[in-house]
């Protein structure tokens, strides 16, 4: 069983605003994500 990640408007919308902090965040949540999406139960 394989799970899509699916931000919600809020994670995008914080995610933004951290960006202006730390322009690298995306890519430091780049592989949390991918984990998370290949992640079986």
């Amino acid at each position: 069983m394989q799970y899509k990640v699916i931000p919600t408007p809020r994670f995008e919308k914080d995610l933004k605003r951290l960006e202006k902090k730390d322009r690298g965040i995306s890519a430091d949540l780049r592989p949390i994500l991918e984990e998370l999406e290949a992640r079986k139960s």
